[in-house]
């Protein structure tokens, strides 16, 4: 598996994920931005303030997840940027965090800088053993 494939994976992962969220930011403005003429039912005013509190929180989530986008496409020339550990049934990114999913029958899994198990992780060199999704893993191959 060559690093260029598996960053590309991801990032076509990473851009589903954002054309649902910039539709789910559409629904929820529609839906905060309602006129008086629009509807007969009062109780549809009651919930605009939910509604645009919603729009606002996935707004911010959308450009957090912009942000990683921006980092994965970076990070196809720069092996600085993330770190991928691979072993018989994991791909683990790390320095950032992703939804997991499968790549080549392989479940790929983002850790995140902040995450506690990251300093674990990234220390390990191949060869190395650890536990990770209740299954014993072994690293094959740093890229």
């Amino acid at each position: 598996m060559r690093r260029q494939s598996i960053i590309e994976s991801v990032i076509d992962k990473q851009k589903e994920f954002l054309k649902t969220l910039v539709k789910s930011v559409s629904q929820y403005k529609v839906a905060s931005d309602i006129d008086e003429d629009d509807t007969i039912d009062p109780e549809d005013f009651s919930h605009q303030t939910e509604a645009k509190e919603m729009q606002f929180r996935l707004e911010e989530h959308l450009k957090e997840e912009e942000i990683k986008l921006s980092k994965l496409e970076k990070s196809i020339d720069n092996e600085k940027l993330l770190r991928i550990i691979i072993s018989e049934k994991t791909i683990l990114l790390l320095g950032i965090s992703i939804p997991k999913f499968e790549i080549d029958s392989k479940t790929c899994i983002g850790i995140s800088e902040t995450a506690p198990i990251f300093q674990k992780i990234n220390s390990l060199t191949i060869g190395d053993e650890f536990r990770i999704l209740q299954s014993d893993e072994k690293v094959l191959s740093i890229l």
